[in-house]
C-alpha cells in the first residue's frame, strides 16, 4: 500500500511538473510576442508609418525604434562607397547631416551608420534597403514625399562633390558615384521626374 502511494506522489509530481514546464513557456511566448507588439508599436510610431509590411521588413533587416532613424541616411553612405572607399569628407559630411536630422553621438543609431562608413554594407542588403526606402516614401503624404526626395537627393549630390576633382578642377562626381546616384534617383524620385532629371545634370 505505502509503495502504490509512493507511486502515486511521484506520479502526481512529475504531472506538476510538466504542467509547471508549460505554463513557465507558455509565459515567456507571452512576454516575447508582448515585446514584438510593443516593438513594432514604437517602430510605427518612430518611422510614422503604419503599413506592417514595411514594419516587418525593417524588422527583418534588424531595424529597432533606436536604429530607424538611420535609414533614410543609407543612400548617402551608399554614394559615399560607390568609388570603393569613403574619404574623411564624405564621412565628416553625413555625420554633420545625420546630426542634423536628430541622429546625436553616442547613440545606437549614430553607432550603426558610423558602422556602414567604416565597413562597406553586403550589396544584397543595400539593395533591400533602397528597396525598402521606396516604400517607405510610398506612404508618405505628398509634401513629405517631395520633401524627403530632395533632401535626400542634394545631400547625395554633396556627398558625392565633396572629395571630387583637385584643386577645383576636373570632374567633381565619379562615373561610379553618377551610376548610384542615377539609382537611387530612379528609386525614390519616379513620380518627380523633373527632380531626377536635375539630380542626372548636375
Amino acid at each position: 500500500m505505502a509503495r502504490l502511494e509512493k507511486l502515486f506522489e511521484s506520479g502526481r509530481a512529475i504531472e506538476a511538473d510538466y504542467f509547471h514546464k508549460k505554463e513557465q513557456e507558455l509565459i515567456a511566448k507571452l512576454r516575447q510576442r508582448a515585446a514584438r507588439v510593443a516593438e513594432r508599436q514604437g517602430l510605427a510610431e518612430e518611422t510614422g508609418i503604419s503599413d506592417e509590411a514595411i514594419l516587418q521588413t525593417l524588422e527583418e533587416l534588424g531595424f529597432s525604434r533606436d536604429l530607424v532613424k538611420v535609414v533614410h541616411m543609407f543612400p548617402l553612405v551608399a554614394v559615399a562607397w560607390a568609388d570603393g572607399e569613403v574619404s574623411d569628407k564624405e564621412k565628416g559630411l553625413i555625420l554633420q547631416a545625420a546630426q542634423v536630422w536628430g541622429v546625436a553621438e553616442g547613440t545606437p543609431g549614430h553607432a550603426k551608420l558610423t558602422d556602414w562608413l567604416e565597413k562597406r554594407p553586403d550589396p544584397a542588403y543595400a539593395d533591400q534597403l533602397i528597396r525598402v526606402i521606396k516604400d517607405i516614401k510610398s506612404v508618405r503624404q505628398e509634401g513629405k514625399q517631395e520633401q524627403f526626395e530632395t533632401n535626400i537627393l542634394n545631400l547625395c549630390t554633396q556627398v558625392a562633390e565633396a572629395s571630387g576633382g583637385f584643386l577645383g578642377l576636373g570632374r567633381k562626381i565619379s562615373i561610379e558615384e553618377q551610376q548610384v546616384i542615377d539609382r537611387i534617383t530612379r528609386e525614390i524620385a519616379t513620380n518627380h521626374p523633373d527632380a531626377a532629371r536635375k539630380v542626372s545634370e548636375t
